[in-house]
């Protein structure tokens, strides 16, 4: 497996994982492992969704979720940085959301809400394989900056329900919807610009 980043440059937070995780970590662990490891968690955090173990499903989610910022990390401090990574990194992501969304769908009281957010990203990614399939176009094209802010609103926006579906109070419901209503405007700005961007390159 190629090893896996975000993104050749150095990112924000690379200073705080170095500092505290990353030092820590022995030297044989490489951005692949710690990618190996999140899609791993993808397939625990769904079980317990169906089975109603929210809060250990959202420690996992959580994990998964530094587990992100470490392996990108990790690859720039050791220069193991690559196309295909950056590329892989948002798809493991959104396996993720997706996998969360599909049951959610069953508990969650806005769920239409979520079915037309699932329903975007899908659509997405099939006109993307399609093109891709049909030879027009020989790769996909990597999260710009507008695709981090909207996956970081969709990240935020689980937590939150998941927080609802623990605590059972309207508030936190009520907020839940409001952050998936913002999620789901940028994902729908995303989605636009990245079909023009797969469009002219």
């Amino acid at each position: 497996m190629s090893m896996l980043a975000k993104s050749p440059r150095l990112n924000k937070l690379d200073p705080f994982w170095q500092a505290t995780i990353i030092r820590f970590l022995p030297n044989w662990i490489k951005p692949s492992h710690l990618t190996a490891l999140r899609l791993v968690l993808i397939p625990i955090t769904v079980w317990l969704l169906v089975y109603n173990y929210f809060s250990w499903a959202l420690i996992i989610f959580l994990v998964g979720a530094i587990l992100d910022g470490l392996d990108g990390a990790l690859a720039r401090q050791k220069n193991l940085t690559s196309k295909a990574g950056a590329i892989i990194d948002p798809m493991i992501d959104k396996f993720l959301y997706v996998g969360c969304l599909i049951v959610l769908l069953f508990k969650y009281a806005y769920w239409p809400l979520l079915a037309f957010s699932m329903t975007v990203d899908f659509l997405i990614l099939l006109i993307a394989l399609f093109v891709i399939l049909a030879g027009r176009k020989n790769k996909l094209i990597a999260a710009d900056k507008i695709g981090k802010v909207k996956m970081f609103f969709q990240i935020l926006t689980l937590v939150t329900i998941l927080f609802s579906l623990i605590f059972s109070t309207n508030w936190l419901l009520t907020l839940s919807l409001i952050i998936l209503l913002v999620s789901i405007s940028l994902q729908l700005i995303s989605s636009l610009n990245y079909l023009i961007k797969f469009i002219i390159s």
